[in-house]
């Protein structure tokens, strides 16, 4: 009993310094700079960050590796940079099997934590040879099969999420569909 009570007395003070770290920094914090700020293992971090996001005291926000901030505080909306039109952008000439596995990766590593997945499964479907598949739009590039929980809801929840990928210079209605 006494482990449990030293357990969630560790688990307050945590969230009290992960929430005066991101009011130090103006209420809005990206989650790497957090992490090695506070010096925390990534398991203490997202478990705390976590539970901060249940209880309504932090949003998610974007950002390369994601960000959080503070729920009372208004978050100013940034509006992307222009990039011009596309008879103006460079071609890339990049092969679309080549994206598959980075996009792969990150989809294991960043996107299936911030979607706070309890298990997940990321397989590339892209390479299957030739075989027949029924038609043109019956098999995605990549396929995550995920295990969600939510605090609200009895139960558990599978989802079934596919992508298609494509070069910028190959974008046309078959990444649509």
């Amino acid at each position: 009993m006494s482990d449990e009570i030293s357990s969630a007395k560790n688990s307050v003070s945590h969230e009290d310094q992960l929430l005066a770290k991101v009011r130090e920094w103006g209420g809005h914090a990206g989650n790497v700079s957090l992490q090695r700020a506070l010096e925390w293992d990534g398991n203490l971090y997202w478990a705390i960050r976590d539970r901060l996001v249940d209880l309504g005291l932090l949003e998610l926000g974007k950002g390369r590796g994601g960000s959080v901030s503070i729920v009372s505080q208004a978050v100013a909306n940034e509006t992307p940079a222009s990039v011009g039109p596309p008879e103006q952008q460079p071609s890339l000439n990049i092969p679309e099997g080549s994206l598959y596995e980075p996009v792969a990766q990150v989809l294991r590593s960043e996107w299936a934590r911030d979607k706070r997945f309890r298990s997940c499964i990321v397989e590339v479907t892209a390479k299957q040879g030739r075989r027949d598949t029924g038609g043109t739009w019956t098999r995605p590039d990549i396929v995550v099969a995920a295990l969600r929980v939510f605090a609200h809801i009895p139960g558990k929840f599978f989802d079934l999420i596919t992508f298609e990928l494509k070069p910028l210079d190959g974008i046309d209605v078959t990444g649509v569909f």
